[in-house]
């Protein structure tokens, strides 16, 4: 197995089955159909087939989320290594900066075979949430 069984519902298998293959979850689901298991790899593959990761879109202010940039999110969509999102924070909401598994806006699936382009891509989208006017997150204070 070379990835955790929990966390954001599965949103991070398909990075982990892209880069090196079968997951923990997958093998699970294979292992209980008697003709399945035996078609897994019998050990981790030595290489990895490319670099992936997700990438937390952390919320650095307070304050009432007034919108999500459209146009910053198709730059995101655009990204050589992007493979998809998921978003917890919409218009309206109030936000709070990021200090746990709570808090975070969202999240970004990355993966590609170059790990320059995946590091970029990911400075990017880091980068984005971090810059207070003109990225991700437009956030107004509360009164």
């Amino acid at each position: 197995a070379r990835a955790r069984f929990h966390g954001l519902d599965g949103f991070w298998r398909t990075v982990v089955e892209e880069c090196a293959g079968p997951d923990q979850v997958g093998a699970a689901l294979e292992g209980i159909r008697a003709e399945g298991f035996h078609l897994l790899p019998p050990t981790a593959p030595e290489t990895l087939r490319c670099q992936g990761r997700v990438r937390f879109l952390l919320i650095h202010a307070q304050g009432s989320l007034e919108s999500i940039d459209a146009d910053v999110t198709h730059e995101i969509c655009q990204l050589a290594s992007y493979r998809g999102h998921e978003l917890f924070v919409e218009a309206g909401q109030a936000v709070v900066p990021t200090v746990d598994g709570f808090t975070y806006g969202g999240c970004v699936r990355l993966a590609h075979a170059d790990l320059g382009q995946l590091e970029s891509d990911d400075a990017f989208v880091e980068a984005v949430c971090r810059e207070p006017d003109g990225g991700l997150w437009k956030i107004v204070a509360l009164p």
